[in-house]
């Protein structure tokens, strides 16, 4: 992670960041059970199954670029944008020890995008001590409808924001509330295996609190 950050005046600040994009190696233990009313279809019968197995996620880059202005005291006012390199993640392809027809090793495609993800938002302080905030939001989604699936089915978000934090003398408590719009979306064209077909819809309410205390 690198940041720089530079102050013109006291009321105007710019920020940059990047994040560095990270592999992750995993590996577990996979155990596997198939019904014999499923395998006796094809002359089989019931499989169980324990085995290993291991796959590399690959996490995107992540370059950002913010601003902060405060035209009075009691008012500031920021926006960001993010460029996210989502088009690292190509594949999800796992690498199990045993293999059985139900149990290969197989491409699972992935093939995401490069996203943009934007904010803007306010906090008023209303006394001394309590802060009034509010938001919007807007980010891509990096799964293009080729290989959405019901694991993630997420779409283009756009989200309002409200939040509140009252300080005492060395400790702050805030609280937050988000909403978010996500896109309908429908697959019926798709490079996974087996084929997701379907529509997909979703919104989302986001609780959070948070307590500060300095030292």
């Amino acid at each position: 992670n690198l940041g720089l950050l530079w102050t013109p005046t006291d009321a105007m600040k710019f920020g940059l960041t990047w994040r560095s994009g990270v592999d992750l190696d995993i590996e577990g233990d996979a155990e596997l059970t198939i019904p014999a009313t499923v395998t006796q279809a094809s002359g089989g019968l019931m499989q169980s199954l324990t085995t290993t197995g291991q796959t590399t996620v690959s996490l995107p880059q992540i370059i950002g670029a913010g601003v902060s202005y405060k035209p009075t005291p009691q008012i500031t006012l920021t926006g960001d944008v993010n460029w996210i390199n989502w088009s690292v993640y190509k594949n999800l392809d796992f690498d199990f020890e045993t293999n059985t027809a139900y149990l290969p090793d197989k491409e699972n495609l992935r093939d995401w995008e490069d996203t943009w993800a934007f904010r803007l938002g306010g906090e008023y302080l209303l006394k001394e001590r309590i802060a009034l905030r509010a938001g919007v939001l807007f980010d891509q989604s990096p799964i293009p409808t080729k290989s959405l699936g019901p694991e993630l089915p997420t779409g283009d978000r756009a989200g309002v924001t409200l939040g509140a934090g009252y300080a005492w003398d060395r400790v702050t408590l805030d609280a937050a509330y988000a909403h978010l719009f996500i896109e309908e979306r429908t697959v019926s064209d798709t490079i996974r295996d087996p084929e997701p077909f379907g529509k997909y819809e979703s919104a989302a309410n986001i609780f959070g609190a948070s307590v500060t205390v300095a030292f």
